[in-house]
């Protein structure tokens, strides 16, 4: 038999004595129920019927059962909690409350007016804004030919609100007459008709100008009754004009209403509008005369083609060089334009009528004369056709052939247009030319249809 210790028995019977709870007379805590509250926001009040148990966040410890509780937040929707509370368990609530909102009605009379709010267009009349928080409110009410209302409301709960405006007319009528009558009538720079004019307008101050042609602008500020109507009649200064006075040829003497004043080109300025009568006169020319209307604030442009007493030929001899006879007599030598390679015009002036026989002649040209006869008629210019002789200006020689004299029209880096004799041209190819000398570095590129 094996004999045991009593001293070890002994402590451990103590050791789990004291593990043992109640065993020396020491209080045990029965375990706890535990309610916790928070809110979104805090500070909401939580009521149990009327009494008032806390804020949140709040956290107790309630007897087991059934509770209903109700939060209740400054501006804000009241929240309720039906809750049942377990013996010895731990509850989290946690509850979003939302703001008190209402809407309001706004409506006009008459209707279609524009809510604005914070600079904000909100819309037309009638016109419901919803979800309005607790808080004071304004709103400018605005209509065409109306006075603009401001307008107030306040919410203090979740009622709706109805905010009713009439509306004030703020029309007056504007009355536009001008002498003369049709001007173009500007109002704040926009074209709104002509004159006579009227229109129904909003009250206020706007710039009114009348533009007619002929005459001098006029502007003014005017200010609309509302209810009223405001007449206003203008008279237009008339401006004066002006004339131009051109004669061909130039330096003729001009006489207006038998007055003289001066020589061609002339212009005349402030001339009153009406009817004047021009004389234009020069030595050796028809005296002209013309009636002209003066027309306000615009200028007249009068040209006169003086024509002659005697006869006048004008022409072009190509090319430069050549010698000009008349009835047998040298009058001259063509000579070289400024720009191309044609010859300037000659002008004959103060040539009695009758006939005359002109002979252009030049010593290289083919054939080396050409003659011409014309009808001179008293007071009348002979315009010719140009006269175009063939002369030669360039030796063209082709490989195996013999050198060619002739008229070198124009060259490139792969063709020469070349005639070696009146009335024929020809283009050859580059590559064929043996040589070409120009005599005359200035070439003659005589129009095609040459008159030989």
């Amino acid at each position: 038999m094996k004999i045991v210790d009593k001293s070890i028995i002994i402590l451990t019977g103590l050791v789990v004595a004291l593990t043992i709870p109640g065993f020396f007379g020491q209080k045990v805590e029965p375990p706890k129920t535990i309610l916790k509250i928070t809110s979104e926001p805090s500070g909401a009040t939580i009521y149990r019927g009327r009494a008032e148990i806390g804020k949140t966040p709040f956290s107790f410890n309630p007897k087991p059962g059934h509770y209903l509780l109700r939060l209740e937040l400054s501006e804000h929707r009241t929240e309720w909690l039906n809750l049942h509370l377990a013996k010895a368990t731990t509850t989290e609530k946690h509850v979003k409350l939302f703001p008190v909102t209402a809407s309001v009605l706004i409506t006009s009379n008459p209707a279609g007016a524009k809510i604005i709010v914070n600079k904000e267009l909100k819309g037309l009349t009638p016109l419901i804004i919803q979800n309005l928080k607790i808080g004071n409110y304004e709103a400018i009410i605005e209509k065409d030919g109306f006075e603009s209302r401001p307008v107030n409301w306040k919410i203090i709960d979740g009622r709706p609100r109805q905010v009713a405006v009439n509306l004030i007319s703020n029309i007056g009528k504007l009355i536009v007459e001008s002498v003369p009558n049709s001007a173009t009538v500007y109002l704040n720079d926009k074209l709104v008709g002509n004159t006579p004019f009227q229109a129904d307008m909003e009250e206020g101050k706007y710039e009114l100008k009348l533009t007619k042609s002929g005459y001098a602008d006029i502007s003014k500020t005017v200010i609309v009754p509302k209810s009223s109507e405001l007449k206003e009649k203008l008279t237009l200064p008339i401006l004066p004009g002006s004339i131009e006075i051109n004669s061909n040829p130039p330096k003729a003497q001009v006489s207006i209403n038998g007055k003289s004043h001066g020589s061609t080109p002339l212009i005349i300025a402030k001339l009153q509008p009406g009817s004047y009568d021009i004389s234009v006169s020069m030595p050796n020319f028809d005296v002209q005369n013309r009636k002209v209307e003066i027309i306000p604030g615009q200028k007249i442009v009068v040209d006169f083609e003086l024509s002659q007493n005697t006869s006048g030929i004008d022409m072009i001899v190509n090319p430069p060089g050549v010698e000009i006879y008349m009835n047998g007599q040298k009058i001259g030598v063509s000579e070289k334009a400024e720009t191309g390679p044609l010859s300037k015009l000659i002008s004959l002036r103060g040539l009695n009528a009758g006939t005359y026989t002109l002979m252009f002649a030049h010593r290289l040209a083919q054939p080396p004369q050409v003659e011409r006869k014309v009808e001179l008629i008293k007071g009348e210019i002979l315009r010719l056709k140009p006269i175009n002789m063939w002369v030669a200006n360039a030796e063209l020689k082709l490989e195996g052939a013999r050198p060619m004299i002739g008229l070198l029209y124009s060259q490139d880096e792969n063709n020469v247009l070349f005639s070696p004799e009146p009335g024929v041209r020809v283009e050859y190819n580059r590559k064929d030319v043996e040589y070409l000398r120009i005599f005359d570095k200035e070439l003659n590129q005589n129009d095609k249809n040459t008159n030989q």
